[in-house]
């Protein structure tokens, strides 16, 4: 999966928090930011805080890594290269996942 604008970035983790049955409201509360902030994220806010970025992963159990990938542990998390992620969002970052099928849960994944 690649990621190519905060917009897909956004659709991820809309689409990860809907797979756990999670309103806004409760991503916000858990992260511990509010609700307009979790709405623009995944509206694809280009200008997010990393370390309300980093949070928001960590609570939807979205793995990052810096350098190689890692090797395929059998885990149903997306991992995102945050090297790539840093370096600008008009390049394009990489996503591998388990599942290479697109899923009604998450649309993003190929």
């Amino acid at each position: 999966m690649f990621i190519r604008s905060a917009r897909e970035f956004g659709t991820l983790v809309r689409s990860e928090r809907e797979g756990r049955g999670w309103s806004q409201s409760q991503l916000a509360e858990r992260v511990g930011v509010s609700l307009p902030w979790i709405s623009q994220f995944e509206r694809g806010k280009a200008t997010a805080q990393i370390d309300l970025v980093l949070k928001t992963l960590a609570a939807l159990n979205i793995r990052l890594w810096a350098g190689e990938p890692p090797k395929p542990s059998g885990s149903k998390s997306a991992m995102i290269n945050l090297d790539d992620l840093l370096g600008g969002l008009s390049g394009s970052t990489q996503i591998p996942t388990d599942d290479p099928e697109p899923s009604p849960r998450n649309p993003l994944r190929r």
